[in-house]
């Protein structure tokens, strides 16, 4: 049997590496309407990554998504005239440092393996963007 692609995307990092920044800014940027990919409409629930995008409007960085979470975020978008809708999950990311330590992952971890056909791995932040003043 065939597997049919879908279009949920999963972003793999650990605790601090950029992965909600990633989301907040991937959002605002398709928001803004001035590139190829924009918003089809207004996402319904965009809770996960709401503060980050705030802070990051700001001018601040944004705060580490709470070690518990497991918050699903869907953003429709418009692309070469096809509509999409993007599905990322987003999480603490101490729950990668747990599954690296403990070489096992629960169910949750498992459904996600199996129901994301696209991942995107987040390193660390770069040292030289790290302000050591």
């Amino acid at each position: 049997m065939e597997k049919i692609a879908n279009n949920n995307i999963l972003i793999i990092g650990p605790p601090n590496s950029g992965k909600t920044t990633f989301l907040a800014q991937l959002y605002g940027r398709m928001q803004s309407k001035k590139g190829n990919i924009r918003l089809a409409r207004a996402p319904q629930n965009i809770l996960g990554i709401k503060n980050a995008y705030e802070r990051l409007a700001d001018g601040l960085e944004t705060e580490a998504t709470p070690a518990t979470d497991n918050l699903e975020l869907k953003i429709p978008i418009k692309w070469e005239e096809k509509e999409l809708e993007l599905t990322f999950k987003d999480y603490g990311g101490e729950q990668i440092s747990e599954i690296i330590n403990l070489l096992e992952y629960d169910k949750t971890w498992q459904n996600r393996a199996k129901e994301n056909d696209r991942w995107i791995y987040v390193d660390d932040y770069p040292s030289w963007i790290v302000d050591e003043a």
